[in-house]
């Protein structure tokens, strides 16, 4: 649509719109520098080779962006919704479904949505689900549906905004095959991330990286990372700490602070497994009763850190859960430091007492947890009865085996006849 029109109502399509030119990358609904002062709104079907919707050069759509139930945007070569360089819309709201080649939403070079983004719908895309890059939303991002990306489910990117935070509900998914789930980066700002649904990734759950700040993470559903559930690097802040009642699984990679000098806090009342990987976390760690804290320990040597390093204070309670990998080996009295706190120490946990037997390797090793005094925590191994004793009878049986080979008669071979 040419520059500089204003159309004093909306646009809606019930029918199907094709914007496919081979050879010319061609959006469905095009405008450029276009004020619409009612609302864009699709109830049918969009096909487009380029972006399904196009909003660019300081565009300005004050009803907002609707894809409605059961309408449907399919772009081959670009985005669903694309709002672009200085471009305006009042709110963006997918309750059909957006299945595209690139980014299901992108709101990228001075872009902004003035309002919320909300998906009750699907979002299927081969980049990102939704994507910010140099972009502002002063609502929220609130997904009650799927939201889907190959990379990123959500990616906030390059000073982006989101003033509200994002809020995936119960129910929902955000889900990356190759990448993060969420993921914050370089500089941009978030007011909190709220999980009551799912998120999966093929790297992290949740990513806080190079100089990215978010108010709190909140996560009351289940969180999935194959490298980490929750990584924030050491230049980025997390500003209220994170608290979980849910379930994240895999590693913690917690470094970075709270804003000030002190680290990132987690209040666990919930479930965490940590799996084989080494985790950190740069603040305080608290686990109410109804918490539990799990990991699977590797061999002893394996270890050049703690299996969780934790550097402020801890307050343990609830259940810690430990299982052994498959090529788990230990030596008679080894020690392997489980958690090293860095601060202080209170509590125990509540299926371990001090000294209390973790785990039998036959009838006679056994493995014991020990509440340092300097406040780690640590799993020690011994033989039973005393080391010098099983000693004393190997070296006697090695040498009444030797005596009875030595008084036998040496067998001859029989020949034949």
């Amino acid at each position: 649509m040419d520059q500089g029109v204003t159309i004093t109502g909306g646009i809606l399509n019930s029918g199907t719109i094709n914007g496919v030119n081979p050879g010319v990358n061609a959006a469905g609904i095009d405008l450029v520098d276009v004020t619409v002062n009612g609302a864009i709104r699709n109830a049918g079907t969009i096909n487009s080779d380029s972006d399904g919707i196009y909003a660019d050069a300081s565009s300005n759509i004050v009803g907002g962006i609707v894809n409605e139930d059961g309408a449907q945007i399919n772009a081959a070569l670009s985005d669903g919704i694309d709002i672009d360089n200085n471009s305006v819309v009042a709110s963006v709201t997918n309750a059909g479904t957006i299945t595209v080649n690139d980014n299901g939403i992108e709101i990228g070079g001075g872009g902004s949505v003035s309002g919320n983004v909300v998906n009750s719908g699907t979002i299927q895309a081969s980049n990102d689900g939704v994507v910010l890059s140099s972009g502002t939303i002063t609502g929220e991002l609130r997904n009650s549906g799927s939201i889907i990306g190959d990379q990123d489910g959500i990616y906030v990117d390059d000073s982006s905004e989101i003033q509200g935070g994002i809020i995936n509900e119960a129910g929902a998914e955000i889900v990356s095959s190759d990448a993060d789930g969420i993921d914050l980066n370089n500089s941009s700002t978030l007011a909190s991330i709220t999980n009551a649904g799912t998120i999966t990734a093929g790297d992290n759950g949740i990513e806080i990286g190079f100089g990215s700040s978010v108010g709190s993470i909140t996560n009351t559903g289940t969180i999935t990372g194959d490298d980490a559930s929750i990584d924030v690097t050491e230049s980025s802040v997390v500003q209220n700490g994170i608290d979980n009642s849910g379930t994240l699984t895999g590693q913690l990679d917690v470094a970075g602070t709270d804003g000030s000098s002190d680290g990132i806090d987690l209040a666990n009342s919930g479930s965490i497994d940590i799996g084989t990987v080494a985790s950190l976390l740069s603040g305080d760690f608290s686990q109410t009763g109804s918490g539990v804290l799990a990991m699977t320990v590797l061999a002893f040597g394996d270890y050049t850190a703690a299996p969780f390093a934790i550097a402020g204070d801890a307050d343990i309670d609830g259940e810690l859960l430990l299982g052994f990998d498959a090529g788990f080996v230990f030596s008679p009295l080894s020690r392997l430091t489980l958690l090293e706190i860095g601060g202080s120490r209170t509590g125990l946990f509540s299926n371990y007492a001090d000294g209390g037997l973790v785990a039998s390797f036959g009838s006679r090793s056994h493995m014991f947890i020990d509440y340092t005094d300097e406040g780690d925590i640590e799993l020690y191994t011994t033989p039973l009865p005393g080391t010098a004793a099983l000693i004393g009878l190997g070296l006697l049986g090695w040498r009444l085996g030797s005596s009875r080979r030595a008084g036998r008669p040496e067998r001859r071979a029989s020949s034949a006849a």
